[in-house]
């Protein structure tokens, strides 16, 4: 929903529509909330780049000043001051977080009575206002799809980084040491990584099929029993922790592009 800063503005001009999830907008105002919209988007991603350009001297800051303080607020200051520093979102991944989307869609009523409901003089200018209405949805919705896929393929390769310390933590902390519980989650994660892996994220797949292959073909009992087997499951988790991590990061807009064109292959032979 947008709240409005005056009288004119994309909120004023609408009503609440399906029960708050969208706006009802007369054919007559949309060509002057489209650009009040534009305008808005413009103000949205300049305030939004200021911040991020200062984001980086703010996070050393904040790490710094928690630095100073961490010896009177705990027993074990770095142990704090790790989880805090962790807690900042990377500047890397920070700029995917912000989004400013407005979509269209069109509501009609019986073509009978259509014209009757639009002054003739009105009739050019609305059709203009829907041509340019149109457009920008559907540069929205690839640029959406676009956005959707490089987030998928980021957070499955994120998932998996935080899997691998989940399972290291569980090694080391278990009485047991490993357990084979926890060798099944990494082999059920590529399972269900092959299931959810739609924008062919062929570079993580190799890499866990290689994980199942070097990681998951000794059981649990004989990494207990064998301490250089245990060592090489623990610094194959590091290692693929640390590869999903840096991969999470990289830029996946090949991938995404890829994506869109066998997309497009796949219409057309529907079609």
């Amino acid at each position: 929903m947008l709240h409005g800063r005056s009288q004119s503005s994309p909120a004023k001009a609408s009503s609440v529509f399906l029960n708050g999830i969208a706006r009802f907008l007369p054919n007559a105002k949309l060509g002057n909330v489209d650009e009040q919209l534009t305008r808005l988007l413009a103000e949205f991603f300049a305030e939004r780049d200021a911040f991020l350009a200062q984001y980086p001297m703010l996070r050393t800051a904040a790490i710094s000043e928690w630095t100073e303080t961490a010896g009177r607020l705990a027993v074990d200051p770095d142990v704090l001051v790790a989880n805090v520093a962790a807690a900042f979102p990377d500047p890397g991944q920070l700029e995917r977080k912000y989004r400013f989307e407005n979509q269209y869609f069109q509501v009609t009523v019986p073509e009978d009575l259509s014209v009757e409901l639009v002054a003739a003089a009105d009739q050019a200018a609305i059709a203009q206002a829907r041509q340019r209405a149109a457009r920008r949805a559907n540069t929205q919705i690839r640029q959406g799809v676009n956005r959707f896929v490089a987030d998928t393929v980021a957070t499955l390769r994120e998932q998996t980084a935080s899997l691998c310390d989940d399972m290291l933590t569980s090694i080391r902390e278990s009485k047991t040491g490993v357990h084979q519980r926890t060798l099944n989650r990494l082999s059920r994660f590529i399972d269900n990584f092959s299931e959810l892996n739609f924008a062919g994220d062929a570079q993580m797949d190799t890499i866990l099929e290689n994980a199942r292959r070097e990681l998951l073909s000794t059981t649990a009992e004989q990494y207990r029993d064998d301490t250089f087997a245990r060592e090489r499951l623990e610094g194959g988790l590091s290692a693929l922790r640390d590869t999903a991590r840096d991969l999470s990061t990289q830029d996946t807009r090949e991938l995404v592009e890829r994506f869109g064109q066998v997309g497009r292959r796949r219409l057309h032979r529907v079609a």
